[in-house]
């Protein structure tokens, strides 16, 4: 995964089932990556425009910014 590609959050996980961009990344101390996620559609307002972090066993990639052009 990388920024621009669109995810999908695991059921069971906080603010689970919904679609969101990657927007930034980075890695914690013991080198993981995690990813900061913009969500898209029913979002309270006070988490609209809010990248939330999450790590990569949370997230499942829907489309990569890669192939948006084709």
């Amino acid at each position: 995964m990388q920024v621009g590609d669109l995810v999908k959050v695991k059921k069971g996980r906080f603010m689970g089932g919904l679609m969101g961009i990657i927007v930034s990344e980075r890695q914690n101390s013991n080198s993981q990556k995690q990813f900061f996620v913009r969500l898209i559609g029913n979002v309270p307002t006070t988490l609209k425009h809010r990248p939330i972090l999450y790590g990569p066993d949370r997230l499942i990639a829907i489309k990569s910014s890669n192939s948006r052009d084709q």
